[in-house]
């Protein structure tokens, strides 16, 4: 290992020690300290409004620390480390969060909450799984494995709709590039997920609102 390595050791729970490599041998292949990003190429602003103007939601992304930066977490067993050689571009969790909002301007009935304001309705996702999975060993390709709890509410509302969507997407090799690849399809299907979950939450709002007795 290069003695140049740097391990950071993670507290979790005050109990259990995870030490993460800063150096991975079971890694892909890859240009040194290359750049990356997953999912779609548009940035937000380049999303157009659907129809007429739309009631904002506000939005709440948070992911694992660990993950949340711009080094790539694996899993091999009980073993986590960062990728060698590969960083995201920006932090995932801003990644993320561009695309979560990119799926919301585009797909949904509701726009992204911008600067300040205040919107009704809120959509929380909380990622708790967000690592490249060798579970076959350092030599197969690797899955990208997502898990994310959503929850949409309105102010109005006294109980939020809530799922938990388990994303897993096979690269098809052990690269870099096909490790983002793979990315991009397990983090949009947490966003498209997403975008139903707030738009059903509206429905059901609706149909409350019409008949607070039920049926």
């Amino acid at each position: 290992m290069n003695p140049n390595c740097k391990t950071l050791v993670l507290i979790l729970g005050g109990l259990t020690s995870v030490a993460l490599s800063g150096c991975v041998s079971l890694g892909p292949k890859g240009d040194p300290a290359a750049l990356y990003r997953f999912g779609p190429d548009d940035p937000p602003s380049s999303a157009k409004a659907i129809g007429p103007l739309r009631p904002p939601v506000d939005l709440h992304v948070d992911l694992p620390v660990a993950s949340s930066g711009d080094r790539i977490l694996s899993a091999s067993g009980a073993r986590l480390a960062y990728l060698g050689g590969a960083r995201w571009v920006t932090p995932a969790a801003v990644i993320f969060r561009n695309d979560l909002t990119l799926a919301l301007a585009s797909h949904s009935r509701f726009e992204p909450l911008e600067g300040a304001g205040h919107a009704g309705r809120h959509l929380s996702v909380h990622v708790l799984t967000f690592e490249v999975d060798y579970a076959d060993g350092a030599s197969g390709a690797p899955t990208v494995h997502v898990v994310a709890a959503l929850s949409a509410r309105n102010d109005a509302d006294v109980d939020p709709i809530s799922m938990v969507i388990d994303a897993r997407s096979a690269a098809s090799q052990n690269r870099v590039g096909a490790i983002v690849a793979a990315y991009g399809k397990a983090v949009a299907e947490v966003t498209d997920a997403a975008v139903v979950l707030v738009d059903a939450q509206s429905a059901t709002s609706a149909l409350i609102a019409v008949h607070p007795g039920g049926s």
